[in-house]
């Protein structure tokens, strides 16, 4: 992550954000995430002994359940807490259990909260990890494909909850990875108004939308 980006800010009271993620990896990604900016900012501002240069604290979560309604239910019951929850939510089970518009329906329900964002990835959030190494157009049906014919290109070993092993070898791309999320949501975004696209169907194009996410991060910096 570019220094160019971090942003010096006098200090204000602490806010917090939760993630939720599916599984380990998510979880283990933003803790990897947290300990690396932890580190930057205690080598600018330790002649301030501070922690950190921002008034965020990053709270990733693992759902006990991977279904997008435990991921929702669980954000529900914390909004009152945090000022800003993530949802991140893997589309591939859902589409492959045409699960779609039931999704859409709870969706919408939840992100009505206001401070409650749901984060997609087409097939899945190692579609952002691939990003850090390529852009990439192919469609997955499942995150299996894609870990297989795709990302162990570059990490041959790769295996679901190993991302935190990782973690050093991709750091220095994210924003690189950011540019190209917000490309490939642009892509999605641009296919479907072209074509007539089936609410399911419409989703089948690999894209991501962890740009958001991190360019809050970035933007805001956090407090560890």
């Amino acid at each position: 992550m570019g220094k160019s980006r971090q942003i010096k800010r006098r200090r204000v009271s602490t806010k917090n954000i939760l993630i939720i993620g599916e599984g380990e990896s998510e979880r283990d990604y933003f803790t990897q995430l947290k300990h690396h900016i932890k580190s930057e900012n205690k080598v600018e501002n330790k002649s301030e002994n501070l922690n950190a240069g921002g008034n965020f604290n990053i709270v990733p979560d693992k759902s006990e359940n991977s279904d997008f309604k435990t991921i929702f239910e669980r954000a529900e019951k914390n909004k009152e807490d945090y000022q800003w929850i993530f949802c991140l939510i893997d589309l591939d089970h859902i589409l492959n259990h045409s699960l779609y518009d039931k999704y859409l329906e709870s969706k919408k329900q939840i992100e009505s909260s206001g401070n409650i964002f749901v984060i997609e990835s087409c097939p899945c959030f190692e579609f952002w990890i691939l990003l850090h190494y390529e852009y990439c157009g192919a469609s997955f049906c499942h995150c299996d494909d894609l870990i297989k014919n795709k990302l162990k290109d570059y990490l041959p070993e790769y295996k679901k909850g190993m991302i935190k092993h990782y973690y050093p070898q991709i750091k220095n791309k994210q924003e690189l990875a950011v540019r190209r999320s917000k490309e490939s949501k642009d892509n999605r975004d641009r296919e479907i108004q072209s074509e007539t696209f089936g609410s399911e169907n419409s989703c089948r194009i690999s894209f991501t939308e962890m740009h958001i996410l991190m360019n809050k991060l970035l933007d805001c910096e956090c407090k560890i």
